[in-house]
């Protein structure tokens, strides 16, 4: 199947091709990625705090 050209001499199909797309996703890949970055920091900052009070209470009531 030959794609006819379009008026500035390009086939219809080097709209479809170029790179500079994305599809949109690059952005929400972005979000996403951060998220669970901020999940991470979060579940790390939980534990160390969970092992600061658990280390303090034990040595004060030994």
């Amino acid at each position: 199947m030959v794609k006819k050209p379009d008026k500035k001499g390009n086939s219809s199909g080097v709209g479809d091709s170029s790179g500079t797309g994305g599809a949109g996703w690059t952005g929400m890949a972005a979000a996403a990625g951060a998220g669970a970055m901020a999940v991470v920091i979060a579940e790390l900052v939980f534990v160390r705090g969970r092992r600061r009070r658990a280390t303090q209470t034990t040595r004060g009531s030994a």
